[in-house]
């Protein structure tokens, strides 16, 4: 596997080049398909996360194949990505998430929902009133944090709830070329200290992610020793 940062060729882009790029995830999703995909038939076999927060946006991304960027857009560096993990280690991480819940919908459909948006319908069922309920920051704080759990106890790790930040949450709602639909998601931002529980798990949510919407920039997690 490897792990790979991209950051702008300054001197080489637009300032129109930056806004089609990040106009959608679509568009996002669409840029760091190019610089994976070698042939029509091409599955994705990466996961990716965008960080503009610093002087200038970055891409992380976890992959089989190293990236190619032919077009001088992009800076690519890029080093092989072997983890060697033990039960009991401690990690700082950033996961960048999509996270949502499966529920019935009818006699045989099921239907995934929003974590947050589910949290406050269940509320309301309960008899919570506009006034009384929590914000949307509450809301996500704890539908997160649950969301998170059971990943965790899926991919080989533990999180306590003081240890972990949720923030940021939002809904995204873009189209997608030659399709009449509208993709939504809606997107939580996870920090803090991870425990290693089963080494094998977890790398393989390193090098595969965790969680849906992986084509949208979501799911990868970014470790570092604690």
């Amino acid at each position: 596997m490897f792990f790979s940062k991209m950051t702008f060729q300054d001197h080489a882009v637009s300032l129109a080049d930056r806004m089609r790029i990040f106009q959608t995830p679509y568009a996002l999703h669409q840029e760091v398909w190019r610089l994976f995909s070698d042939s029509p038939e091409r599955k994705r076999d990466f996961i990716y996360r965008l960080d503009k927060d610093g002087p200038g946006p970055v891409i992380y991304s976890v992959s089989e194949r190293k990236p190619k960027e032919q077009t001088g857009t992009w800076q690519v560096a890029t080093k092989e990505y072997a983890p060697r993990l033990i039960a009991g280690a401690e990690l700082a991480f950033l996961l960048r998430a999509n996270p949502v819940v499966t529920r019935r919908k009818g006699h045989n459909g099921r239907q995934r929902h929003d974590v947050v948006m589910d949290r406050k319908k269940a509320l309301q069922e309960q008899g919570v009133t506009k006034q009384d309920m929590p914000c949307s920051a509450m809301l996500a704080h704890e539908a997160g944090q649950a969301w998170l759990a059971r990943q965790a106890e899926q991919h080989g790790f533990a999180v306590r709830q003081q240890h972990v930040l949720v923030e940021r949450y939002r809904q995204e709602r873009f189209g997608k070329k030659r399709s009449n639909g509208n993709i939504q998601l809606s997107l939580l931002d996870f920090s803090g200290r991870l425990t290693v529980t089963d080494p094998a798990l977890f790398t393989r949510a390193l090098f595969h992610g965790i969680g849906p919407a992986k084509g949208f920039g979501c799911g990868l997690l970014l470790v570092r020793r604690a």
